[in-house]
């Protein structure tokens, strides 16, 4: 009796299974996207192991590949077999401003930089529409109608009127065909190509600014002076030679900066 106790014992011992177990494995993807848990470990068969995805900064999650097509961050799954599953993410806030994608009108915001509610920093956006970005503008209201915007975005005058009262100056920042208005005339800068087109056709200069041109040699040779051109700035003229040549003109130029002039020989 006492054997077949024994013998007992060792087939029921033998016959004893070993649990089935299977291996988890969990990654993110990209690796900076965001983290998972659990990562790994060893699960019996049937275990309901619940998966969590947390995203990190700036990042959105996508869905679970692997053998598990889901979408939401938190799922159980069931170890009905070796698992190899990945967690998907995607960088949902490109500049790290702040602002999703989604609803960013500036996507390439300087990192650390301060953005509006549609994710633009200062250096981005110019309000006033001038060609200066906010971030540079001392003038942030310019009006849409200036000619002249300078580097500060500050509205700029074409002319003025220099301290005699009488001659017309252009600004640094003009250009030609830009006009100035004073005492309801109208002024206008020109070239030198335009300013004698204008005198051979016998026009009117007596609206011009002339602060572009440098040379003026025989610009009313033979022929007259149509109109008054005492508010003319030749400061930048370096040239003057028989300007007047052969000229009827008799008018009264006294008013003007000659410091420049280099040459004025036969002039009248």
């Amino acid at each position: 009796m006492r054997n077949y106790i024994f013998f007992s014992f060792i087939v029921l011992f033998s016959c004893k299974k070993d649990p089935i177990t299977y291996s988890l494995t969990v990654n993110a993807n990209p690796i900076q996207g965001g983290y998972v848990n659990p990562t790994s470990g060893q699960f019996n068969a049937g275990d309901q192991v619940p998966l969590l995805a947390s995203p990190s900064k700036y990042y959105g999650f996508v869905n679970w590949t692997g053998g598990l097509n889901a979408t939401s961050l938190n799922i159980v799954i069931t170890m009905d077999g070796d698992k190899n599953i990945i967690a998907n993410f995607e960088k949902n806030d490109i500049d790290e401003d702040g602002i999703l994608n989604s609803i960013d009108s500036c996507p390439g915001s300087p990192k650390g930089s301060s953005v509006d509610r549609f994710g633009c920093a200062l250096s981005q956006k110019d309000t006033d529409n001038d060609g200066i970005n906010d971030n540079l503008d001392s003038c942030p209201n310019t009006p849409p109608e200036s000619q002249i915007i300078s580097s500060s975005g500050c509205s700029e005058a074409v002319a003025s009127v220099s301290s005699n009262g009488i001659n017309i100056v252009a600004s640094p920042n003009s250009q030609i065909g830009m006009t100035f208005t004073i005492d309801q005339k109208t002024y206008t800068i020109v070239s030198s190509d335009q300013l004698i087109q204008m005198i051979s056709q016998g026009e009117d200069v007596s609206h011009v600014i002339t602060s572009k041109i440098s040379n003026m040699n025989a610009l009313f040779r033979g022929v007259s002076v149509n109109g008054d051109i005492s508010s003319w700035d030749v400061s930048n003229v370096t040239q003057m030679v028989e300007m007047f040549s052969s000229s009827d003109f008799n008018g009264d130029i006294s008013s003007w900066n000659v410091s420049s002039i280099t040459d004025m020989s036969n002039m009248f």
